[in-house]
């Protein structure tokens, strides 16, 4: 059997498919139970999991864990005398935990769930999954526009000098700076001419790079809030061909985790990636939002 071509509605109902597989998996997005920011006392020492606990996120039981400490050189985490737990795949009682600050966090992984500290806005917060969260459990999966061809659109990508960045919010009200990878710009509709025979405008989109030469962009349009999450959506970009051609294929419009959890830190859409236009393409908001 031949594959689909790329940016065909087979082709869609797979990658849609595997997109559903990889959300609902025990440690995706969906298992997201806590996200919960630290003290910067020196010395300060939080209980986790169990009841009366410091940070008792859902999932975790009646079992005290362990506790998280803050000393001279970043977080520890001790587990109780009777915890199995690991640190990056390897069994100790306690170790340091790297935030992803500068890299990979460390996954601690106790009481059944995923433990991981990350910096945002200056802070350290722990963020908790575990696979009996609720969001895991209900999920129904999630609801899309009908595969549109005209939502698959050619553009061109110009290259961001380097060492460019823009600014966005995210989920937390904070304002994040980015490095940009590059701009996409494209008529739309995706046709040369725009009904009544008016000529179609061309707009442009922003994002960071990611390794592959793709662009991640975050954006908004006329759907947002009203069939599509409020919080705007994410799409990728794949890299652009040898003539700096790209294609744009909205059906691949995502929710951002947020739409599916309270405990996530999404990008919001920068003000240049705000279309004045209906993508009714892509992923509608959750039903269980």
């Amino acid at each position: 059997m031949t594959n689909p071509p790329k940016y065909s509605q087979d082709a869609w109902r797979q990658w849609h498919s595997d997109r559903v597989g990889r959300l609902s998996q025990a440690d995706g997005w969906l298992s997201l139970v806590g996200l919960d920011f630290l003290p910067t006392t020196m010395g300060e020492s939080l209980s986790f999991g169990g009841p009366g606990a410091d940070l008792s996120p859902e999932g975790f039981g009646a079992q005290r864990c362990g506790h998280f400490e803050l000393r001279a050189d970043g977080w520890w985490f001790r587990a109780e005398a009777n915890v199995d737990c690991t640190f990056d795949g390897l069994t100790s009682h306690e170790s340091r935990l790297q935030t992803d600050a500068h890299g990979r966090s460390t996954e601690l992984r106790v009481g059944g769930g995923l433990l991981v500290l990350i910096e945002r806005g200056g802070r350290v917060a722990l963020r908790s999954r575990h696979p009996e969260a609720t969001s895991r459990i209900s999920f129904s999966g999630i609801p899309c526009w009908s595969w549109q061809q005209d939502a698959v659109v050619t553009g061109s990508f110009v290259p961001a000098e380097p060492g460019s960045t823009f600014h966005a919010t995210n989920a937390l009200g904070e304002m994040e700076e980015a490095p940009l990878g590059g701009t996409v710009r494209f008529v739309w509709p995706s046709t040369k001419s725009a009904p009544g025979g008016a000529e179609a405008t061309t707009y442009e989109l922003i994002g960071t790079a990611n390794g592959d030469g793709s662009l991640f962009v975050v954006f908004a349009d006329a759907t947002t809030g009203q069939g599509s999450y409020g919080g705007g959506r994410f799409l990728s970009i794949d890299a652009p061909d040898a003539d700096g051609q790209v294609t744009i294929d909205f059906n691949r419009s995502v929710n951002p985790p947020c739409a599916f959890t309270p405990f996530a830190t999404c990008p919001r859409p920068p003000q240049q990636n705000r279309l004045p236009f209906a993508v009714n393409a892509g992923e509608m908001t959750p039903r269980e939002h």
